[in-house]
């Protein structure tokens, strides 16, 4: 929905946060680690295989002078198991584990969707901040123009020091606003700098109308269809429903397992006898 706005610098700015942001590159190597643990989980479904190989050299000395004896043997081996999962335990571990990774997938569209919100918040934060920071200038400089005005006339005999003295209060005013909207001005181009990945000297943005940015317009029946599109309460439903299999599995670990195995190999006292 960021493209509604209809600006290509918000735009742009959207796709370097998705491209350069610290948290959703944290989240997207969370998403990629919770998914080599369901696989790790989902391998006792399958049979494992185990191959190995053996050297052995002796040697033993001789008696009586004569000369002693050197044996050596090589074997290879294979070794196969499968555990039948009679009452679901692999099958629910691994269940649990896929389920998980899917949460912390809804999780990673979760922070895309808060940087978004984020950084078009902030874009609009700056461009409102720079309207009002040259207000606030325009409205200095006119308080001080009124002040010079009065100043005038006092000279004349029209306006009172009463008069002169609450313009200049309200000149201090004035002028007090514009450090201050200018230090919040910088602190949003900042804080759009972390979430963009870039440094804060670097960071620019252009003005832009306010005005002609159009408003997007809300979606029928959106709170009917909002538990289906806010992957926040997806990723709570996927990880409840990893917690109702772990608990299946916890449940099936109470029952005996069966491994089926089986060996095989062969040995030779030389490599070109096996």
């Amino acid at each position: 929905y960021k493209r509604q706005y209809q600006d290509p610098a918000l735009n742009a700015l959207v796709e370097r946060s998705l491209q350069n942001n610290f948290s959703l590159a944290s989240a997207v190597a969370t998403v990629e680690e919770a998914r080599g643990n369901a696989e790790k989980a989902g391998a006792p479904l399958y049979p494992s295989l185990t191959l190995g190989a053996t050297y052995d050299r002796s040697h033993q000395g001789g008696t009586g002078g004569k000369k002693g004896s050197t044996g050596k043997s090589q074997s290879v081996f294979l070794e196969a198991s499968y555990e039948v999962d009679f009452w679901g335990l692999n099958a629910a571990n691994a269940n649990a584990a896929m389920l998980l990774a899917q949460a912390s997938e809804f999780d990673r569209d979760t922070v895309a969707l808060t940087l978004t919100a984020s950084v078009a918040n902030t874009y609009f934060q700056i461009q409102s901040l720079r309207h009002r920071v040259m207000l606030a200038c325009t409205i200095s400089r006119d308080a001080e123009h009124i002040l010079q005005l009065l100043v005038a006339q006092k000279e004349a005999g029209v306006a009172t020091e009463l008069q002169i003295q609450q313009q200049r209060n309200a000149l201090a005013t004035f002028q007090a606003n514009v450090p201050v909207l200018q230090q919040q001005l910088d602190q949003s181009l900042h804080s759009l700098a972390v979430l963009t990945g870039s440094a804060p000297e670097q960071m620019n943005v252009g003005d832009a109308r306010l005005s002609a940015i159009p408003i997007p317009m809300v979606r029928p029946n959106l709170p009917s269809s909002l538990l289906e599109t806010r992957p926040d309460i997806r990723s709570k439903e996927a990880a409840l429903q990893s917690a109702n299999y772990s608990v299946g599995a916890a449940r099936a670990a109470f029952f005996p397992s069966l491994v089926l195995t089986a060996d095989g190999g062969l040995s030779s006292g030389s490599l070109t006898h096996f």
